[in-house]
Parts: C-alpha cells; structure tokens; sequence
C-alpha cells in the first residue's frame, strides 16, 4: 500500500483504491487466506471492494464511509466462524463465537481512515474560536482598564458508552435526578458517528471540549474500548484536566453528575464517583 501511495502529500481517491486493492491482496498472499477463514481479510476485502464500488458514483466521503461499514460487518460477520488461518486456527471449535481479533483491530483502522478525511469529522474544534474570543475579549479589557471576566464554571461530565442512546438516556437520568433546572454539564459520547454500537476518539474528544467550564472534566465508561479510548485520549497534553472515573457506568454517572451539580470541584465529584463504587444491592 505504501508503495502505491508514495511519497506525494495529497492521495487522489482513485489512488487510494488502487492501494487498498494491492494492501488485501499482499495480506492474503502472505497469509494464504481468503474471505471466511476468519482473519484481517474477512474486514479488509469487503472495505477494498465497498470503497471500489463507491467510488464510481465518484464521491471519495461515500467511498470511505462505506469501506467502513464494509469492514465493520465483516468482522462483525466471523463471530460465527471457525478460523481456518492465523494464530486463532490453533483454537479450533474454541474460536466459534468470537469476533476475530485481527478482522476487528483492521475494521478499526478503515474506520480511522473514513473518520480522518471525513470533512463533517475533522471540523475545527469549538474551542480554537472561543479561545480567540476569550483572547480578544482580554485584550479589549485591558485596553478599558477593566478586569477580565471569567465564569465560575463546574466540572463537566462526559458519559463514553458503546451505544448512543445508552449514553443519552444515562445523561438524561442524570440530569433529572439533579432535582434542580440547572444541571452540571452532562455531555452523553456513544456509539459511532453513524449511531451503531461502537466508540469514537472524535466524539469523546468534542464531548470534554463541551463540558469543560475550566473546572476539570469527568469521564464516566461502560467497558472495554470505550476504557482504552478515553484513557489514550486524556493522556494526551490538551486534555491534563480531565480525569477518568473508576466507577459503574450508571451509578458513576449520577454521583458525578449530582456533585457536580451542587457545586462540587474535581476531588468531590471523583470522591463520589469512586463511592459508587461500594453501592450494595444485596
């Protein structure tokens, strides 16, 4: 694929099809695989071939986002599978009713690939404009003699789950158990951009910059990526002031959520998340 894409800073969509076709076929050259032994191919192929047909309608956005799709159902579709290729082949019948691990971590790199080039995707964040508002405003002020104004802010919290009304029906309950018309903000991250069941780094990423008032955000997770995903993203330099709950989803959510509410800062409101912790209901 590499060879195909060169050194050359812009990739021509069509280029683009050309590498993808000529990255699947290496893979199951070298692996001696195909579509149904239950590998990377099983998401790569039908990426490859979903973004060829696509893209004869000649919308490259289309193209990108039906690989992903493409790629997403065929790892989904080896659950069932016995693997025939690749270290999972030596589990035999064990491998029945497991997503491939190599289809899955490939369907992940397509979907990077369609959520990177994807305009709607990769927006300018929210918060470069209000950052240069907050400076003009700043300087306007010290110009007057006036002091900068600066709002007291709460710590926000960002519900990361797999599934978007999951997170969205949390936020609500959340928010309504608050018992007041202003709730701390309760930003709701699920699913993929398309609303199927997955976790997205852009999404969780817009979702601190919403709730962040500059009084520490709060990261409440189901499980599994949605963990891994947060995790990488707040070790990251921008977001040093959010932290991730180490609390059940729903029960952490509504802790985090009425603190923060009652005007708790950071250490109150992760307190109450790790509280909720110890909730017996037995």
């Amino acid at each position: 694929m590499g060879k195909i894409l060169g050194e050359d800073p812009v990739v021509e969509p069509a280029v683009l099809g050309r590498a993808l076709a000529a990255a699947v076929a290496s893979v199951r050259r070298l692996g001696d695989s195909a579509p149904g032994d239950k590998t990377m191919v099983d998401a790569l192929q039908p990426a490859a071939d979903a973004y060829a047909e696509a893209l004869g309608e000649g919308d490259a956005a289309a193209a990108l986002e039906a690989a992903a799709r493409a790629a997403r159902a065929g790892a989904e579709a080896t659950i069932p599978l016995r693997a025939r290729r690749g270290r999972a082949s030596y589990l035999g019948e064990r491998s029945i009713g497991h997503q491939d691990p190599g289809a899955t971590s490939s369907a992940l790199l397509v979907t990077a690939l369609h959520e990177a080039t994807d305009p709607a995707l990769c927006a300018a964040a929210p918060r470069a404009e209000a950052e240069a508002e907050t400076e003009a405003e700043t300087e306007a002020s010290v110009t007057s003699g006036a002091a900068p104004e600066r709002p007291a802010g709460r710590v926000g919290v960002v519900l990361v789950s797999h599934s978007r009304e999951v997170a969205e029906s949390t936020a609500a309950l959340a928010r309504a158990l608050v018992g007041t018309g202003d709730p701390a903000p309760a930003v709701p991250a699920g699913g993929l951009p398309d609303g199927s069941i997955g976790t997205n780094a852009e999404l969780i990423r817009r979702a601190v910059e919403e709730a962040d008032q500059r009084a520490g955000v709060v990261v409440v997770c189901d499980m599994g990526s949605a963990v891994l995903t947060v995790r990488t993203l707040l070790a990251e330099k921008e977001f040093e002031g959010a932290h991730i709950a180490d609390a059940p989803f729903v029960e952490g959510a509504v802790a985090a959520v009425v603190t923060a509410s009652a005007g708790g800062d950071l250490d109150a409101v992760l307190a109450a998340t790790a509280d909720a912790r110890t909730y017996r209901k037995i």
